[in-house]
């Protein structure tokens, strides 16, 4: 059966970056002419919203409006009829869908072909439906000429999360104490009282969220030059890519730094030493007495050492370690320790014992954005160990300036990144 030709418009469907769909505010003129429809193309002209022909350069999706009427009723509609006038001839307020990183759904007029698929098409401007209020645009699959294709480059995306356990916040900080338990329980003689214990806070940790945000504007004179279109996707990407390389340096730098007495932690030690402070039983270590680099026995030795890690009352803790995390120039090297079926570099026929006892389950990980070449870095299971609070996810919002014509793009998000517990990675800054 043939498909229904029920044309709707464009339909906001998703966000590229996976954040929020959210429209801003432009003016409409009071008294305009053209009626404009929700899921209608919109066009920017002398800073007002008309609706958009086939060879405008596009604004964005029109949501709907709100304005006050004559009699003083404050009305909202997904319809701009045509000649509206408002109460003192006030502007009325459109509501446009202008981020160009969503993506949207609609109607392809024709028979689309294989080869039509990742082409630049001309929008149908088609009367919307006064019945319903509704669009009824679409696309054509006629190829629109004169507009380029978008060129950007690929980002490296969310390598944090390899490294830290996110959580949500809703204060301008977090505050972690660390415990220490209770020591190891003595033996009760007959007729003898019961001991006690006392359980104490050793440190806090502290996570003061840090504001990231970055703007940027498109001129009157650019919009009407129709580059709007080709500037703005290739200016909200790299927009989008310097908020990303933003947070992951940012959360690298929890490693990168890791080795400094510049950056201490809770205990007033850096995350990684050989002599992280306990109550009673004495100094632990999460990094090699001697700096090493990544081979075979170094990794060997760090999953010992983890695997005799104590609390701080000296009881031995069950600490597993999970992956190995590594720089660009060191994943040949990572990748030859753990997945070759034998020794690497012998020439006997020793077993890999790290890969036949499943150590390091999850393998091994790239950051890109360590600075130390021969650092590495194994993140355990460790409760509370390494911390990403993300206090407000990344927003976008984008507004018409009435005097200048200008259209300005932001982007701005909220989070911290650092450590509570230790033992939640070990690491060596390489011989």
């Amino acid at each position: 059966m043939a498909n229904v030709n029920d044309p709707n418009g464009f339909t906001p469907a998703y966000h590229m970056s996976g954040g929020t769909i959210r429209p801003s505010e432009f003016p409409i003129q009071s008294g305009a002419t053209g009626d404009i429809f929700a899921g209608d193309v919109v066009k920017l002209t002398s800073g007002y919203v008309l609706q958009g022909g086939a060879t405008d350069a596009p604004l964005g999706v029109f949501g709907g409006c709100e304005y006050q009427k004559s009699t003083g009723e404050v009305v909202f509609t997904r319809r701009f009829v045509s000649g509206t006038a408002t109460l003192g001839s006030a502007n009325i307020k459109a509501y446009v869908y202008a981020d160009p990183n969503i993506v949207y759904e609609a109607q392809f007029t024709g028979t689309p072909a294989q080869t039509d698929v990742g082409k630049v098409h001309t929008i149908s401007t088609t009367a919307g439906d006064t019945n319903n209020n509704r669009s009824k645009e679409g696309v054509t699959t006629t190829t629109a000429s004169g507009i380029a294709k978008l060129v950007a480059y690929n980002r490296y995306e969310n390598e944090h999360s390899e490294i830290f356990d996110t959580e949500t916040s809703d204060r301008a900080f977090e505050e972690e104490v660390m415990l220490s338990g209770f020591a190891q329980a003595p033996v009760k003689g007959e007729g003898a009282a019961v001991s006690y214990d006392t359980a104490q806070e050793t440190f806090t940790s502290r996570y003061t969220h840090e504001t990231v945000a970055l703007a940027f504007a498109l001129t009157e004179e650019a919009i009407e030059d129709n580059l709007y279109d080709t500037l703005s996707s290739r200016y909200t990407r790299a927009l989008a890519r310097s908020m990303a390389n933003t947070k992951q340096v940012k959360a690298a730098n929890v490693l990168n730094n890791g080795f400094s007495t510049s950056y201490p932690g809770g205990d007033g030690k850096p995350l990684m030493t050989t002599d992280h402070p306990t109550l009673t039983a004495g100094d632990q270590a999460n990094e090699p007495s001697s700096a090493a680099d990544l081979n075979e026995t170094s990794l060997e030795n760090a999953l010992i050492d983890i695997a005799g890690y104590k609390d701080e009352r000296g009881i031995k803790v069950n600490v597993q370690a999970r992956k190995l995390i590594v720089p660009p120039q060191l994943q040949f090297v990572a990748d030859r320790i753990l997945n070759t079926p034998g020794r690497v570099a012998t020439s006997d026929n020793d077993i890999n014992a790290m890969k036949n006892m499943g150590m390091l389950p999850e393998g091994y990980t790239v950051n890109h954005y360590l600075t130390d070449t021969d650092a590495w870095f194994v993140k355990t299971d460790a409760p509370n160990g390494m911390k990403h609070f993300e206090r407000a996810s990344m927003a976008t919002g984008m507004e018409g300036d009435f005097e200048t014509g200008n259209v300005r793009y932001k982007a701005r998000e909220r989070y911290s990144f650092g450590w509570s517990d230790w033992r939640g990675v070990y690491g060596s800054p390489g011989a």
